[in-house]
């Protein structure tokens, strides 16, 4: 009869186990994301740069928005290898959920996962390109890429 307790302890210890696993895998997600106070491995340091590639985001992130944001980072480094290499553009991505990060959503007009485009004169942004396409196509990746590149080249080369 002492076996029906037992077993029922052992269900309850993996189930909150199951829990804590659960718990610490999406931390260690959410915490390898950038702040916005600097670039990740690609490109230089924001503060240098003409350019930016911001992708925005929070910190639960679907599928999709994880997809949109490799193909993003791919396609800028595909696309801009030598501007990345010279500082003149830099990719960073952004937790807006992050303490600091919130002057994002209001000067960009973000409130999720987004890629924008920003000018920078001064260590100051000018001007800013939303990339809101991204959702439609991020099931094709050859279109995709291509809007991307095309995006961020037209407004690189419309720079006053």
């Amino acid at each position: 009869m002492k076996a029906k307790p037992i077993f029922t302890a052992i269900l309850l210890a993996f189930v909150a186990a199951s829990i804590g696993y659960l718990v610490l895998r999406e931390t260690k997600t959410s915490a390898t994301s950038v702040k916005g106070t600097g670039a990740t491995a690609v490109g230089t340091a924001p503060g240098a740069a003409r350019f930016m590639a911001y992708y925005f985001h929070g910190t639960r992130r679907c599928h999709t928005c994880r997809t949109i944001e490799a193909q993003a980072q791919e396609a800028v480094q595909m696309a801009f290898a030598a501007e990345l290499t010279q500082g003149r553009l830099a990719w960073t991505a952004v937790n807006l959920e992050e303490p600091g990060n919130g002057h994002f959503a209001t000067e960009y007009g973000v409130t999720g996962s987004t890629l924008v485009i920003v000018e920078v004169k001064d260590g100051k942004p000018v001007r800013f390109a939303k990339l809101d396409k991204t959702w439609q196509l991020v099931r094709d990746k050859p279109a995709f890429m291509d809007y991307v590149a095309n995006e961020v080249m037209t407004f690189m080369g419309s720079a006053r």
